[in-house]
């Protein structure tokens, strides 16, 4: 086996997740033994919303050694600590079928022995257990976003961790909108994020550095843009000069066409002193 050189808190994490799982249901059978097992389905339900409740991630790569074929498995926290083992077992036959039943195998006992995940017999538990319910399209949803989008989730849940808003703010801001809506589900309903961590990401601290940052991104916004040929433009301020001697000001109307055109016009309005300047408005984008 292969570690990282602490696993305290992967450690700590992996107890908080067996505490959430459940056993994997015994319900593939097995036509030569005449017996059911958990098959690979199972375990990975098993595991997939107390992992992710408590940052731990897993991969499986397919080996082939000399007559054998098998997995990796590696176990993966947020901090970065992680455990490794290689799981083989022999080939009966050199074909692909055959290789590819003993990975699945292999993946399947090797991701259960991991985790530490019993098999619970599904006979044995109809008596006494309900059947489990269906899960809903929005925790379907929220499991494929969660997946898709663990690399962020994890920084996010860190970054809660050790009360870095900045850099929360920054890994927020990085999902889409439909993305942060499909992640936003209740812990109760399985969601992701924990009940402290969904009051940390509507805390006053994590909105201050999103305003502080959504400030940096800001866009200028263009209100309008004219062109004035400017040989044009002197000879008639010099005819507008003669005509009107005594005028402090020349105001204009920046308009809309019905066909959607813009254009410019002189507005006659007559004012006795400057117009004081207007303060914007914070509502105001721009």
């Amino acid at each position: 086996m292969e570690m990282s050189d602490n696993i305290n808190e992967l450690a700590a994490a992996l107890a908080a997740a067996q505490g959430e799982m459940g056993a994997a249901v015994k319900d593939a059978a097995n036509p030569f033994f005449k017996s059911k097992y958990a098959d690979l389905g199972e375990v990975v339900r098993a595991v997939k919303h107390p992992f992710a409740n408590n940052g731990l991630s897993y991969t499986q790569f397919p080996i082939r050694e000399g007559e054998s074929a098998g997995v990796v498995t590696m176990l993966m926290h947020t901090s970065g600590q992680y455990i490794r083992q290689g799981y083989t077992l022999p080939l009966a036959k050199f074909d692909a079928q055959a290789t590819g039943s003993a990975i699945t195998y292999a993946r399947r006992y090797a991701l259960q022995s991991i985790a530490g995940i019993p098999s619970a017999d599904d006979d044995g538990n109809q008596a006494t257990q309900a059947a489990p319910t269906a899960m809903s399209e929005e925790l379907i949803e929220h499991n494929r976003v969660a997946q898709e989008c663990w690399s962020s989730v994890a920084v996010i849940k860190q970054s809660i961790k050790d009360g870095e808003y900045d850099t929360l703010a920054e890994a927020w801001e990085e999902l889409t909108n439909d993305e942060k809506k499909a992640l936003w589900v209740a812990p109760s309903k399985g969601g992701i994020f924990t009940t402290s961590e969904r009051k940390a990401l509507k805390s006053d601290e994590f909105n201050e550095a999103r305003k502080a940052r959504l400030g940096e991104r800001s866009p200028d916004f263009v209100i309008c843009k004219m062109s004035i040929n400017v040989a044009q433009f002197r000879e008639w301020m010099q005819s507008y000069m003669k005509e009107n001697p005594n005028e402090e000001w020349i105001n204009m109307d920046f308009l809309v066409s019905r066909a959607g055109k813009g254009y410019a016009k002189i507005d006659d309005w007559k004012t006795e002193s400057a117009p004081q300047q207007q303060v914007a408005s914070e509502d105001v984008p721009f």
